[in-house]
């Protein structure tokens, strides 16, 4: 399941820079809000279908089953809930500071930018969909997470050093196959824990 739960973070990092760029010539709020609806769409969505399933609900009553804080007594829980959030903020500060990084760098305005990132999720989709599956047939969780993390930190480190668009596509294609490589494999590390 870790190839398919990758490869449809694969399509929404695809799909969501391409709308961006498509939208941003109507000015820079626009595909602000587009996202923000888009994303109350979806927490209407959870509330009205998603229902939690008899199993849990009948736990839930059990004096036997922990809340949430007690689960982060447990070391490995942590450390994962850790490792999660300092994969998250890590990509987020990628994503949030590349668009001022490339227009001070390079000149490039939001529809470039966007080109650049579905370039991106183009290689990250390849990883999850296909690669994903035969990776993790191969090597445990807990290695795949440690490569795809050591291939964002190198990344990481040679981005700012790029002094051309045509380096730039070298880390950059570095950080998309680490963030392609880690993040299902963490996720399923977070499940089974």
């Amino acid at each position: 399941w870790m190839g398919m739960l990758g490869a449809s973070f694969g399509v929404g990092f695809l799909i969501g820079p391409a709308i961006g760029g498509a939208l941003s010539p109507f000015g820079y709020r626009v595909p602000l809000l587009f996202a923000a609806g888009l994303a109350a769409c979806n927490w209407l969505f959870a509330v009205a279908s998603l229902r939690e399933p008899v199993r849990q609900t009948e736990n839930a009553e059990s004096s036997d089953v922990p809340t949430r804080f007690a689960l982060l007594r447990d070391p490995v829980v942590r450390r994962l809930c850790l490792m999660n959030f300092t994969f998250s903020l890590a990509v987020t500060q990628l994503e949030t500071v590349f668009a001022f990084f490339m227009l001070d760098r390079f000149g490039y305005d939001a529809q470039h930018v966007a080109m650049v990132l579905v370039g991106m999720a183009l290689v990250m989709g390849t990883i999850q969909g296909g690669g994903m599956k035969a990776l993790s047939a191969r090597f445990e969780e807990r290695t795949l997470v440690g490569a795809g993390a050591l291939l964002l930190a190198i990344a990481f480190l040679a981005i700012p050093e790029a002094s051309t668009v045509a380096l730039l596509v070298v880390p950059l294609g570095v950080s998309a196959a680490g963030r392609a490589i880690s993040q299902p494999a963490l996720m399923s590390l977070v499940s089974l824990a």
